[in-house]
């Protein structure tokens, strides 16, 4: 086969764009993931937020729908690196809690005063969020496992380096 020769007056370079996917395809929607979770559990991402009492309810129910938006979008950015056979079990999982996320909550519209509310189930909500949880923790897991986290290094030992940390201690 004949080579290909390169003009002279073109230079190539090879771009890795894997950090800058990392950041905008997976590590945004990790952070996202745990502000949802935050606003899911008690209203406002930060304990300095004043929210109204009276809007508690939806902006948790807000939160848990974000929560799970955000865990889906980092399970389908996370394709390139998980096996496909847990890619499909972790899309069957999100499909599970999605199906009963409304289950969580109920919505009544009051006549007379003319307003909705809210009432969330506080058991199945709690149950939804830590089943959430667990799912995000698995896909860290994979994550790390397939470098895209963690620098995997040959001879990196963390086990000795913990054994370090703790006679040094």
């Amino acid at each position: 086969m004949k080579e290909k020769k390169k003009p002279d007056n073109l230079e190539y370079d090879v771009w890795n764009i894997s950090k800058q996917f990392t950041i905008e395809k997976i590590l945004r929607f990790m952070v996202w993931f745990d502000v949802y979770e935050l606003m899911a559990r008690f209203g406002s991402q930060v304990s300095s937020d004043e929210v109204p009492e009276e809007a508690v309810p939806f902006k948790r129910k807000e939160g848990i729908h974000r929560c799970i938006n955000s865990l889906y979008f980092l399970i389908s950015n996370s394709k390139v690196v998980i096996p496909q056979k847990r890619m499909k079990l972790y899309k069957e999982e999100i499909d599970f809690i999605n199906k009963y996320i409304s289950k969580t909550y109920s919505i009544k519209y009051d006549f007379i005063l003319k307003k909705q509310n809210i009432i969330i189930h506080e058991k199945k909500f709690d149950l939804l969020l830590k089943y959430a949880r667990r799912l995000y923790e698995l896909i860290l897991t994979e994550l790390k496992k397939s470098g895209v986290l963690a620098w995997q290094k040959d001879n990196f030992n963390m086990d000795a380096i913990f054994e370090d940390f703790v006679k040094k201690a």
